[in-house]
């Protein structure tokens, strides 16, 4: 995952979104600039007057967590949480199996063609609207589970095959962090609990 889609926004002045490519984030509030040490999980952070910091990748996370996290940006002025992100999403067409030597390994989703238009998150809903066509929405209540990749955000819909979200220039781990936060919220509403795993399957206890 690229260092500024991990450190969605600034770990130090909280400000969001960063810029950046590979091992390379940038704040452009404070001027801070992140690197990704190869030599371990830690971050060579160089500030604007010239002073070196090092810090490891998890603590730099919880300082992001403690600044407001993904919520911050998403909730809106009356306090309704609402998100956007271009994407393009693809669904699952079958699940075909995987063998060797005669032996059943697992399945593997095979992907629909990608279509590109834009997601959106509330409270209780996942709104995906395309570019051309008719707009689909998954209420986060009916979510089975919930994974993600570097790039990639996938939900397994109770009633429904698996859908996938690629972020054309937003951050997938923002994405998982909403989303799970937010199903998270709606369970203790709903009563069902507290969710103590999301994939392969979202249990509450």
């Amino acid at each position: 995952m690229a260092l500024h889609h991990l450190l969605y926004r600034c770990p130090r002045c909280g400000a969001d979104p960063m810029q950046g490519e590979r091992d390379r984030a940038v704040c452009p509030t404070c001027g801070r600039t992140f690197v990704r040490v190869r030599e371990g999980r830690r971050i060579r952070i160089l500030d604007a007057a010239g002073k070196v910091e090092n810090a490891l990748v998890q603590t730099l996370v919880g300082d992001i967590e403690r600044l407001g996290g993904s919520l911050t940006t998403a909730r809106q002025e009356d306090g309704r949480v609402e998100y956007s992100a271009r994407v393009a999403v693809r669904r699952s067409l079958s699940e075909d199996p995987v063998e060797h030597e005669g032996r059943l390994l697992g399945y593997i989703e095979r992907l629909g063609e990608p279509e590109q238009g834009t997601l959106t998150i509330t409270e209780d809903a996942l709104r995906f609207q395309p570019d051309v066509g008719d707009a689909a929405a998954w209420a986060l209540m009916d979510l089975g589970a919930v994974q993600t990749s570097s790039a990639a955000l996938q939900i397994s819909p109770l009633r429904a095959p698996v859908v996938e979200f690629r972020f054309l220039g937003d951050s997938p781990f923002r994405w998982e962090d909403l989303l799970r936060t937010l199903l998270t919220e709606a369970y203790r509403r709903e009563g069902r609990g507290e969710i103590i795993e999301f994939q392969p399957r979202i249990v509450a206890a």
